[in-house]
């Protein structure tokens, strides 16, 4: 079995929490190499895990001819500079999502890529999550027959208040949406946008999205700094279809299901069912679908296979941020680049 030999670049929380630990665990990779600007941090993450191999240079880092790959795990502005950068030293690319801050910026990464044949895979987790993957099979099969309206809710603790909840936490759910109907197109977008606690970025967001095919679609997403537990947010996803509704928890595991004409919906009206693959509710996310997107990524490195989250959806959810940005701005309906 061939073994991909991985550095990760920036040591912060979702290096040290997540993609560490499960690289450490994953047979088809091997992380050589840590990478960090911060000292202290890059010799604090390197003792935890017994990573031997540290640098503070990423340049020194993309000469390694040991390195294969790179998760890239720095802050969202930098993205763009390290992605092009480990292109032109031909190492494979695992970025966090966004992939960068705008569609411009995306677009010199992917052609980087392409120009250096290397794999470009982009951090949208959720859509390897069994519920979400459960339900869009569920649509595909007409099983609740023409999906009328699709709703993403979700309030959240945390954000990059420099980055705007629609940079740092929306692109996840415009992702997921756009994943879900991957057989229309977004065309036009409208946007609510308000900024609390004196920040100069939005911190809620409401988004309206007009699908080519007619479905109208949804995204709320909420910062609520002040509360306390995790227990009180609500994150969800709704579909709506002439035939049925979906209702799940977006990060699983069940999903609540009615199809009309079934003799267990006659029967039981809404009823929860539990994807293949779906681990207990209490089981840690960074245990289900970040570990697969991972695997999903070096699979396609030792298997030549194209990514399944590739430069190009980052683009899409990129133009739809700018998109309602501007629609705040004019208080109208705007147009998505086709």
């Amino acid at each position: 079995m061939k073994r991909v030999n991985v550095a990760v670049i920036g040591c912060g929380f979702i290096a040290e929490y997540v993609h560490i630990r499960n690289l450490l665990t994953i047979p088809e990779a091997k992380l050589t190499t840590i990478c960090d600007i911060d000292k202290k941090k890059l010799s604090d993450v390197g003792a935890k895990f017994n990573v031997n191999d540290r640098c503070n240079d990423l340049g020194e880092v993309l000469k390694k001819s040991d390195v294969d790959a790179v998760l890239i795990c720095t802050p969202t502005p930098t993205h763009a500079e390290v992605a092009m950068r480990a292109a032109e030293a031909g190492k494979h690319i695992f970025v966090e999502k966004p992939m960068s801050m705008s569609p411009s910026q995306d677009d010199m990464i992917i052609k980087a890529a392409e120009k250096h044949g290397v794999k470009l895979m982009v951090g949208y987790q959720m859509r390897f999550l069994p519920n979400h993957q459960k339900a869009k099979e569920i649509i595909r099969k007409d099983e609740i027959g023409d999906v009328l309206y699709a709703e993403m809710h979700s309030e959240t603790l945390t954000i990059k208040p420099s980055e705007g909840i629609l940079i740092d936490y929306c692109t996840h759910f415009i992702d997921l949406l756009q994943s879900y109907f991957d057989n229309t197109r977004v065309e036009s977008v409208a946007a609510l946008l308000h900024s609390s606690g004196g920040h100069e970025t939005e911190t809620e967001a409401t988004l309206i999205l007009k699908f080519a095919n007619g479905l109208i679609g949804r995204i709320g997403v909420f910062w609520l700094p002040n509360y306390q537990s995790w227990e009180a947010v609500d994150r969800y996803t709704k579909i709506i279809g002439t035939k049925g509704k979906i209702f799940t928890e977006q990060s699983g595991p069940a999903i609540t299901l009615y199809k009309e004409g079934s003799l267990l919906s006659r029967i039981k009206g809404p009823h929860r069912i539990m994807p293949r693959f779906a681990l207990n509710p209490n089981v840690p996310l960074s245990e289900m679908a970040y570990r697969r997107e991972l695997e999903h990524f070096f699979d396609c490195i030792t298997k030549d296979k194209k990514p399944a989250v590739g430069g190009y959806d980052d683009r899409k959810a990129l133009e739809i941020v700018e998109a309602a940005k501007e629609s705040f701005r004019r208080g109208t309906f705007v147009e998505v680049p086709g």
